[in-house]
């Protein structure tokens, strides 16, 4: 065993080097969805602002609303919606489900810590909210897949 002016083995040393290269990168070991999200979320957290409305299209082979819904947040809360198609009201029991960008987020989040699902999402790159999110059974299930593409963002 070779010993260094220092008082280290090469194996020690080696050792010592990974654990400083790693020391507090836990972002190394996180999957790339979950680091997405985080860095997604952080920048959402610090540009959010307090109104905006969005464009947001279900996709699924599902019953239901999958019509692409102009939605309007007010104070985290949904104000308004109506069909981007036509600018008709959606129905109140339809309307009070339409989502805002911070339950997008949690519905990836409650996705990614259930690990019923697999996700895949993308965010907008300079506020951080969800641009498409795709959600797909673990193990996958034929037309049983649900995504979300949100577009038109405008604050208020």
């Amino acid at each position: 065993m070779q010993v260094n002016p220092r008082g280290l083995t090469g194996t020690t040393t080696l050792a010592l080097l990974v654990t400083v290269l790693f020391a507090g990168c836990s972002s190394l070991t996180e999957p790339r969805t979950t680091r997405d999200l985080a860095a997604a979320r952080a920048r959402w957290a610090s540009t959010a602002p307090a109104s905006y409305d969005f464009t947001v299209a279900p996709s699924c082979f599902c019953v239901g609303n999958t019509r692409p819904t102009t939605v309007v947040v007010e104070g985290g809360t949904v104000t308004s919606a109506r069909y981007a198609d036509t600018g008709e009201p959606v129905p109140q029991a339809i309307a009070q489900s339409e989502p805002t960008v911070d339950s997008l987020f949690a519905k990836i989040e409650h996705a990614l810590a259930t690990r019923d699902e697999t996700v895949d999402a993308s965010y907008d790159a300079t506020l951080g909210f969800p641009l498409s999110i795709s959600f797909n059974r673990a193990p996958p299930v034929p037309d049983m897949g649900f995504a979300y593409f949100v577009r038109d963002f405008h604050p208020r």
